[in-house]
């Protein structure tokens, strides 16, 4: 069997035309939800009110406008379940979330990523070294401090450098 919305089980059941089943889902409808259980009572009270109208009438006339009244309301209502809101935007918010998501992503990679101590040209020029021991030329000129990149020449088999870094 189909299911049915909440509303057709409530006007089966104002109609009398409930099955036993229907009514069991209608009670449970109405039972979990606050929603339903109010569109129940006052569907209800509509009903009752209905009812007693068309009962204390005096005229046919009374009747009538008050059915056709009755008419335009429900007409005017449109269901009992008051509509569900619509939710708007919620592409732009899943949109912000990926664009977060992807970001935290590339600054995560970045970290990651192994890096090389690159040491500029400027500082190797300027670092002097101090010769200890040994005879040694230095850029062809002797007993010179030797510096980062020039040419050492050595006189004797040992030659000790202390270097400008330790």
């Amino acid at each position: 069997m189909a299911e049915q919305s909440p509303n057709e089980l409530i006007q089966k059941y104002l109609d009398a035309t409930i099955s036993a089943e229907e009514f069991q889902t209608l009670e449970k409808l109405i039972t979990s939800d606050p929603v339903v259980a109010d569109a129940f009572a006052r569907a209800g009270r509509l009903d009752s009110a209905l009812s007693a109208y068309f009962v204390e009438a005096e005229s046919i006339d009374a009747s009538a406008a008050v059915a056709r009244n009755a008419v335009e309301e429900i007409r005017a209502a449109d269901d009992y379940l008051p509509p569900k809101p619509q939710r708007r935007g919620w592409q732009v918010g899943s949109i912000a979330i990926a664009a977060c998501l992807l970001i935290a992503a590339g600054v995560g990679v970045w970290f990651a990523l192994p890096r090389q101590q690159q040491v500029p040209t400027k500082e190797l020029a300027q670092n002097v070294h101090q010769l200890l021991s040994g005879r040694a030329r230095v850029d062809g000129k002797e007993n010179q401090p030797p510096r980062d990149g020039s040419r050492v020449e050595t006189f004797d088999e040992t030659v000790l450098i202390a270097m400008a870094d330790g």
